[in-house]
């Protein structure tokens, strides 16, 4: 069983800059996230910043962005 993990995410997708919170395994499959979320090919997604934060905090940055 893999070890998911909460990840706060900066990355360039769809031709805009974007922030997200991911639970993954590793950046590659954060990148498949981001993939099937925007409709965008691997190519086109450029990870800025990526750091593990707790599952508190990635509760309280959806909550306040209202997803």
């Amino acid at each position: 069983m893999l070890n998911r993990k909460p990840f706060k995410v900066k990355f360039h997708a769809y031709e805009a800059y974007r922030e997200g919170v991911f639970v993954a395994h590793n950046e590659t499959e954060i990148v498949e996230l981001i993939c099937q979320k925007y409709r965008v090919e691997k190519h086109n997604v450029y990870i800025m910043e990526k750091k593990q934060i707790s599952l508190d905090e990635a509760n309280a940055i959806l909550v306040k962005d209202g997803i």
